[in-house]
């Protein structure tokens, strides 16, 4: 696998040389909307560290996991009930 990245003023232009890959283009709108959300994701997960350690000084480890269960649970649901499309849920053995 060959990548060659020449970055100009308006794209990228990147090469992958594997079987059914295309040459592309990245417009650097899409290279900086990227960016933006890898330096979010670090900066979410950077902080949870933080909030996760102010919690366990109010709650016991078990009261802050149930905490954020049950918030991820209604996070889910808001997105289900938002979204109306079907989870596919398949057992792998």
């Amino acid at each position: 696998m060959y990548f060659y990245i020449v970055d100009t003023v308006s794209f990228s232009y990147y090469n992958d040389n594997r079987p059914g890959k295309s040459k592309g283009v990245i417009h650097m709108a899409e290279k900086k909307k990227a960016y933006i959300a890898a330096l979010t994701y670090a900066i979410i997960i950077g902080l949870s560290f933080m909030f996760v350690k102010v919690a366990l000084i109010i709650a016991t480890p078990f009261d802050a996991l149930a905490h954020r269960f049950t918030i991820a649970f209604i996070g889910v649901t808001i997105l289900k009930v938002l979204t109306k499309k079907s989870l596919k849920v398949t057992k792998r053995i």
